[in-house]
């Protein structure tokens, strides 16, 4: 997907009490964010999940706060991202 953007916010995701419950300690998420020209993610597509939709939620609101530098053409973006969630 397109690149160059810079961020600014990157706030990490919390670890879901629902997946630490069943025993889960890590994951993974694959996401496509969708940015607007100010910055701000708008949207976010889970691509792929590993183990499948246990941290896809706490994934999507973490990434929903992330902030980039905004676009000075006015243009909207979109990024893939991984996000690993590890219980220390």
């Amino acid at each position: 997907m397109t690149t160059g953007l810079r961020a600014i916010s990157r706030e990490p995701p919390d670890f879901p009490k629902e997946a630490m419950a069943d025993g889960f300690k890590s994951g993974t998420v694959s996401a496509r964010l969708h940015v607007d020209a100010r910055g701000s993610v708008t949207g976010v597509d889970i691509l792929h999940s590993e183990p499948p939709r246990v941290f896809d939620r706490a994934a999507r609101r973490a990434l929903l706060r992330w902030r980039f530098e905004p676009n000075a053409m006015g243009q909207t973006a979109d990024l893939d991202v991984d996000i690993l969630f590890q219980l220390d």
